[in-house]
């Protein structure tokens, strides 16, 4: 069970699966107008600004900067 979990959760963080996540919650709010808007309103821009390429450089920047290069030799 646990091996599901730690794949399962992990499809819900990443800015794609977090946008449908959102869309969804704004789907199954649709008798509250206002907060569906807000709910896809955030979807949209989750993933919009997570596709953009400043986005992108700077989390790779941000994850990789502790992991620097190793010389083949040196392995």
């Amino acid at each position: 069970m646990s091996l599901f979990l730690s794949k399962l959760i992990p499809a819900f963080v990443y800015p794609l699966g977090f946008a449908i996540v959102l869309g969804l919650v704004a789907v199954a709010l649709y008798r509250h107008r206002r907060l569906a808007r807000i709910c896809m309103a955030a979807s949209v821009l989750v993933a919009w600004v997570s596709s953009t390429p400043a986005f992108s450089k700077w989390f790779c920047r941000v994850w990789e900067e502790p992991y620097h290069p190793v010389e083949a030799g040196e392995l």
